[in-house]
This record gives structure tokens, sequence and C-alpha cells, in this order.
């Protein structure tokens, strides 16, 4: 049904698979300052962090605020070439800004 979500689960490798239309989470942002996102590639890929658009690259650094963020990650899998998702958060080298990834429910 529309406006449904369906869970999907990563594989052991740690990708979504490629029939997946997107994956969303929260991080926990408990120093402010730099945090890196990694994808595995960003081809086919459209980012936001907290609903606001943000250009997708392989490694991308952003500046977040102390609090909770939401990510969401749609990819088109017809760009991908059957590869599937793969996205990683930490805090950025040299950078004072610690993050934390919200577990789910």
């Amino acid at each position: 049904a529309a406006g449904v979500e369906v869970p999907t689960y990563a594989m052991v490798a740690g990708a979504l698979p490629a029939d997946a239309a997107y994956a969303k989470g929260d991080i926990h942002v408990v120093t402010p300052g730099l945090i890196r996102i990694k994808l595995n590639s960003a081809k086919g890929v459209t980012l936001s962090i907290d609903g606001a658009p943000v250009e997708a690259k392989e490694v991308l650094d952003l500046e977040l605020k102390l609090g909770v963020h939401q990510i969401k990650v749609a990819f088109d899998a017809s760009r991908r070439g059957g590869q599937g998702l793969r996205v990683e958060v930490e805090e950025a080298p040299g950078s004072a800004g610690r993050v934390q990834v919200v577990g789910g429910k």
C-alpha cells in the first residue's frame, strides 16, 4: 500500500539489496563538528539530512550540530547495475565532532 514502510535488511556484507528503494536512519551528534558519510557508490543516489537535500558523494563531510539528525538515502536500482547500497557514518578525521548511530526499534 502507498505510504507504508516495509523493513529491508542488509546482507551479510553490510549492503542493502539493490531492490530496496531507500534507507533511512537517525544519528546522534554528541559533539558538534564534521561528520563523515561514506557510500559504496553515489551512482543513482539521492541523499537528504533532516529533509534537506545534500549532494551525494562517495565521501561527504558535513558540519552537523548537536542532536539527532535523520539521514535518508534513496537510490535508483536501474542506475546502479544491480549494486546494493552501503552507508557508513563516522567522525571525520581531525574533527572534534562525535556521532552515534541510533539503534532500531
